[in-house]
């Protein structure tokens, strides 16, 4: 495969573990050449000390590091990382995942066709973008209307087109802008052939953090339905039914 110089936007708040396990994968399993840029929520470890200590390698060309101050916002983060990259195709990381061996190839040889896409893995809410599957591994992507930002890869110039609604603290913002991408006829997809080991079920585990994520998860939905009128009623309404 011929090499193609990609942006990895990594999201990070705290976890350094995770980052670091992460950070790993991709250089242990990705071949492609790449530029890091690490966007990080306010961490109150060693996160940012690690970042800055990091030294381009082979694959890796440039490293760069955004050091949010303002309150928790994924899509602020996607955003700031987006605006920084310097390459046609990105991919957006949570902390929380491993890259495994020709997922970002697959991803990318697949880009041509698709505006976003996201690769299977093993804790998410779709049952399409889930590891196993009938159709996972199979060398080809799927056509889909949404997908859960575990990890996607976006082409720059969509994201130019619709960035991501910093009105949602958290949750469901994924949701919208697939939405708002659906609504411009870009295609959003999964690709079967690409997988990301995903660590979430370790992230809400206690009866606080379930709690917060609860309320958090409330307070997107009214923007969510707010913004998208009666057929964002209806999303919300099945969301909020499983969720209790």
């Amino acid at each position: 495969m011929k090499e193609q110089q990609i942006s990895i936007v990594i999201l990070t708040h705290n976890e350094l573990t995770y980052t670091k396990e992460l950070y790993n994968s991709l250089n242990k399993n990705t071949k492609v050449e790449m530029e890091l840029i690490f966007v990080d929520d306010r961490s109150t470890d060693k996160t940012r000390k690690w970042v800055k200590g990091l030294k381009p390698n082979k694959h890796i060309k440039n490293i760069t590091l955004i050091e949010k101050e303002t309150n928790r916002c994924f899509s602020e983060s996607v955003n700031l990382g987006m605006k920084q990259a310097r390459n046609e195709l990105v991919l957006v990381c949570n902390n929380d995942i491993l890259i495994t061996i020709g997922c970002i190839e697959n991803l990318i040889m697949s880009m041509p066709y698709f505006s976003l896409l996201a690769p299977t893995t093993n804790f998410v809410g779709f049952s399409y973008q889930k590891f196993p599957n009938p159709e996972c591994c199979k060398p080809t992507c799927i056509n889909v209307p949404e997908v859960c930002f575990v990890s996607f890869m976006l082409k720059k110039s969509v994201w130019e087109l619709v960035k991501m609604d910093e009105g949602y603290e958290f949750l469901m913002e994924d949701t919208d802008m697939c939405w708002e991408l659906n609504k411009l006829g870009k295609k959003i997809g999964v690709c079967l052939a690409s997988f990301v080991w995903h660590k979430g079920s370790q992230t809400v585990n206690n009866k606080t953090e379930k709690g917060k994520y609860h309320d958090l998860l409330v307070k997107s939905c009214k923007y969510f339905s707010d913004k998208w009128g009666e057929k964002g009623y209806e999303r919300v309404k099945h969301i909020l039914e499983v969720n209790k």
